[in-house]
């Protein structure tokens, strides 16, 4: 709990406030969301597989919401991260955030991991 607590104050405002906002967005879509450290940045599981992360962009200075499994959301608001899996919303700390947008995002990307989990259980079951 410390090291999530340190990661979103050392950001500099505005960025520190919408990191926060963001964290709570996620956190209250989902009952079972949780929140961890993974790979240096607050990442957000369902049932212990992680399903986007939160960081500040080095190039934009802006925050953004890393989706591990984009490459299966459909939005034209995410944009194609590193590689062909992951996606990325950039929010504007100085604008409203995207509230609805990022619900339904999230909410797509639970789904995802629901529907694989099924699939992996009936494999195991047969």
């Amino acid at each position: 709990m410390k090291k999530l607590r340190n990661i979103y104050q050392t950001q500099d405002e505005p960025n520190s406030s919408c990191l926060l906002e963001l964290r709570t967005i996620i956190l209250n879509r989902d009952v079972i969301l949780t929140e961890s450290v993974r790979y240096g940045m607050p990442c957000f599981l369902y049932h212990k597989k992680t399903i986007c992360c939160l960081w500040v962009d080095k190039e934009t200075r802006k925050p953004c919401i890393f989706f591990i499994s984009g490459q299966q959301l459909s939005h034209p608001q995410l944009e194609r991260g590193a590689t062909i899996r992951f996606r990325t919303l950039i929010i504007d700390p100085y604008n409203n955030i995207p509230t609805d947008l990022i619900n339904t995002i999230v909410s797509e990307a639970v789904n995802l991991v629901r529907v694989r989990s099924r699939k992996s259980r009936k494999r195991k079951n047969q």
